[in-house]
């Protein structure tokens, strides 16, 4: 036999090949169908339930004035956009019930193209504002002296607001893609593409457009940045010694700093991981499209609905990862939530100290015996022993933004640490809240 032989020869269609055949397809059908169940009609609520309490959460909490910061603005922003994309996808996936199909559902079947485009904004906003704070985190990191002209609240809104337009305008086209109407036969909602959306030289373009804009070159940038970010957390945590030496506050604003770090860079991860299954498909999509009714295209829709899926535990998830990796965020979230647990007084104890230096010894010779330290402090007026304030030696300007973090959060700093001062302090923080 020929190679051309090999290659011609087929199976004869014989009564038993033709059962086997149905039976395989019936397999891979129920796959399809049991993934769809699962995916969009029982998990799907619930996680777009606790996603859309979270992102609201992250909101409030994110807008506190503890938490205020051009990183904050990013994250506000991605919580708004991924709660966004939560009530969308929702309502699109009424569409997997049979009974929205009825004509009584005019008003959703009308809303249903403009829900594909919004999801489809919503889906975009937020991976580009994942990288937007990316980029935000890398320059403030490793580039800290441009950091401080460039991360700001300010450019941080301006950025928001540019990403969100380009989003909105790039997916205008996807409304014109399809036709709703009644079917004559059935009486029933019909969804079909219209000439647009059959455009094969549209449909190629409009993909590969999304591909490049908003999955290959965003993760791109997030690879490298992250890589940059690690780098980085991991040098300032061998530095960690020599900024000891330097002062505790030092210390503990990098530490901070490198907790904010590494709390983008697993929001970072988390995305890839959700979001690079629907890139490899969409990927193989515009390369190759299996025949329908087929054992590689229930397979393929069926991957479909999981990696969609993903992308709902995605916009879901971000709550959760700042409440497992941010202290700060925590203890906003409680003092926003739950004043009556010492609100006020946890907020104080728990306020960084701005610009309190630490004391500094100096080693010399006259600390061992000498006595020209003692004449030299007595020719500038000083006594050897000194019984004024800690902070006499502080800056104006630090000791005013102190003062005013301790009158933000409802206590002097002169103010005695008594559980009295605190009961007050808490039923004040409670009253505000109920009456507010």
């Amino acid at each position: 036999m020929t190679r051309t032989e090999v290659y011609n020869f087929q199976i004869p269609m014989t009564m038993d090949n033709c059962a086997a055949l149905i039976v395989q397809d019936q397999k891979y059908c129920y796959f399809r169908k049991a993934v769809h169940f699962w995916a969009q009609q029982a998990l799907l609520p619930a996680v777009v339930a606790v996603g859309v309490v979270g992102n609201m959460l992250s909101v409030v909490v994110l807008t506190r004035e503890p938490m205020k910061s051009s990183t904050s603005t990013y994250l506000t922003a991605l919580a708004v956009s991924d709660l966004f994309y939560l009530l969308f996808v929702f309502t699109i996936s009424f569409e997997n019930y049979p009974w929205i199909v009825e004509a009584d559902y005019y008003i959703y079947w009308k809303w249903y193209p403009y829900g594909l485009w919004l999801t489809d904004a919503a889906s975009n906003t937020s991976v580009l504002l994942t990288v937007s704070f990316t980029v935000e985190r890398y320059i403030a990191v490793c580039h800290p002296l441009r950091g401080r002209v460039l991360c700001t609240e300010s450019r941080a809104k301006r950025v928001i607001l540019m990403v969100a337009l380009f989003c909105i305008l790039c997916t205008a086209t996807t409304p014109h893609e399809w036709h709703i109407a009644i079917n004559a036969a059935t009486g029933k909602f019909q969804k079909s593409s219209t000439e647009l959306g059959r455009n094969d030289i549209y449909k190629k373009a409009y993909n590969w457009f999304c591909i490049i804009t908003f999955i290959c070159v965003p993760l791109l940038v997030l690879a490298v940045l992250n890589w940059f970010l690690i780098n980085a957390v991991n040098q300032s945590r061998r530095n960690r010694t020599r900024l000891t030496c330097q002062g505790n506050v030092v210390w503990n604003r990098q530490r901070q700093e490198n907790k904010m770090t590494m709390t983008l860079i697993a929001v970072v991860i988390m995305f890839c991981v959700c979001q690079t299954p629907t890139a490899v498909m969409m990927l193989t999509a515009s390369v190759y499209e299996p025949p329908e009714k087929t054992p590689a295209y229930y397979v393929n829709r069926g991957l479909h609905t999981i990696f969609n899926f993903l992308m709902v535990v995605n916009a879901a998830s971000n709550f959760m990862l700042y409440c497992a990796m941010s202290r700060k965020y925590r203890r906003t979230l409680m003092i926003t939530f739950m004043p009556f647990l010492g609100g006020p007084a946890r907020a104080q104890r728990y306020a960084p100290v701005v610009g309190q230096l630490p004391a500094v010894r100096h080693h010399g010779p006259a600390q061992h015996g000498g006595h020209a330290n003692d004449r030299h402090n007595r020719r500038r007026g000083h006594r050897q022993t000194r019984t004024s304030h800690p902070g006499r030696h502080q800056p104006r300007q630090a000791r005013r933004q102190q003062q005013a973090a301790a009158d933000r959060h409802g206590r002097s700093l002169s103010a005695p640490r008594s559980y009295q001062a605190g009961f007050t302090a808490s039923c004040r923080a409670a009253l505000f809240v109920v009456f507010s």
